[in-house]
C-alpha cells in the first residue's frame, strides 16, 4: 500500500484529486477522487489503516524475536567449541573410501 503514497499525489486539495481524478476516468480503472478522500489516500501515511498495519508489522517482529530467536540465543551461549584433540577423538567418525 505504500506505492499508493507515491503514485497518488499527497497533501493536496479536494480540487487538485477532483480535476485530477475525475470519475469519468478513474486512475487504473478504479481509482477515483472519492475512494482517494474515503480511504485517505492523499495522505497514505498518515491514514489510520496504514499506522494499523505498521503497527501490526512491527507487534509481528517483536513476537517472532521473542518466540524464536531468544531460545536460539540460549542455546548458542551453552554451545561448547572442541579445543582439545582428545574431544575429536571421542566423535564416532568413520572414513569409508571406495575404489572405482
Amino acid at each position: 500500500f505504500s506505492i499508493l503514497g507515491t503514485i497518488i499525489e499527497q497533501n493536496q486539495s479536494i480540487e487538485f484529486y477532483k480535476q485530477n481524478y475525475p470519475e469519468s476516468r478513474p486512475l487504473f480503472g478504479i481509482i477515483s477522487w472519492e475512494l482517494i478522500q474515503l480511504f485517505s489516500l492523499d495522505n497514505v501515511y498518515r491514514s489510520w489503516w496504514y499506522l494499523t498495519l505498521l503497527v501490526l508489522l512491527g507487534s509481528s517482529l517483536i513476537i517472532c524475536t521473542f518466540t524464536q530467536q531468544l531460545p536460539i540465543l540460549k542455546t548458542a551461549k551453552n554451545w561448547k567449541f572442541f579445543d582439545k584433540k582428545s574431544q575429536f577423538r571421542k566423535l564416532d567418525l568413520k572414513l569409508e573410501i571406495k575404489g572405482k
